[in-house]
């Protein structure tokens, strides 16, 4: 069972896996509105990372998740979504979260939608083009058809990260700030340092996020409260970027 860290009106933190954290909203009857995570990648995305760097150096080990894994994960979530799925993922994966959404009866029809930041990562072999570009992959329930045209790439410069892995918070804001509505819920039950759910308290919505290691969920925690903090006191914070 997932244990909880915080529990209020706007901020809801979890410690546990997501499937523990799904558990508990089924238990309690809620539902969440914008699903957003940004889960483990492939064996081959991760296996790359996981080679030797030049000089003998060894890189930290990421886990990776397989195509069930991904059919789990919307399996589990999709009866407590009402919203947008927004899953930030590697090429090689794109297409099993699309497949694993058309089968949870999401409407996944559109194309890969790219999150590049420049200067993100390096290819560590030394031997090709550099990976700067994430594939996002958007799914709605078919009821949201009037939802409205967002913008077909996110592209900015990469910024300082509270972990390895992470995501700019100026792209999770504009996810954000296209897939959901002000006063909605905003969840990633793998949240990591909690990028996600910051931005979804800057941009005036609710944050629900689980992580299973607590070192990693307590740097979620404070950047949280920190972005509730300027949230509440009608603040903006440096470097916020205009709509396009």
């Amino acid at each position: 069972m997932s244990v909880p860290i915080i529990e209020s009106r706007r901020l809801s933190l979890y410690y546990g896996d997501h499937e523990q954290t799904a558990a508990r909203l089924r238990r309690a009857g809620e539902v969440v509105d914008l699903l957003s995570v940004d889960t483990p990648y492939s064996e081959r995305t991760h296996g790359g990372h996981n080679g030797t760097l030049p000089g003998g150096r060894s890189p930290i080990p990421y886990a990776f998740w397989t195509p069930e894994d991904v059919h789990v994960f919307v399996q589990t979530w999709r009866p407590l979504q009402r919203g947008w799925l927004v899953s930030i993922t590697d090429h090689v994966l794109w297409e099993a979260w699309q497949r694993a959404a058309e089968r949870a009866g999401l409407y996944a029809g559109f194309p890969p939608v790219p999150m590049v930041v420049t200067g993100s990562r390096l290819r560590i072999r030394g031997d090709g083009p550099s990976p700067w570009t994430y594939f996002v992959m958007v799914a709605r329930p078919p009821e949201l058809v009037t939802w409205g045209t967002l913008r077909g790439a996110y592209v900015g410069k990469r910024e300082r990260l509270l972990m390895t892995g992470g995501k700019p918070l100026w792209a999770m804001r504009e996810i954000v700030e296209d897939y959901s509505r002000p006063g909605q819920v905003v969840c990633d039950p793998l949240c990591g340092a909690g990028t996600a759910l910051a931005a979804a308290l800057l941009e005036g919505r609710d944050a629900l996020g689980g992580d299973g290691t607590m070192s990693v969920l307590a740097k979620a925690e404070t950047r949280c409260m920190r972005a509730l903090r300027i949230a509440e006191r009608g603040h903006e914070i440096p470097g916020r970027r205009r709509r396009p």
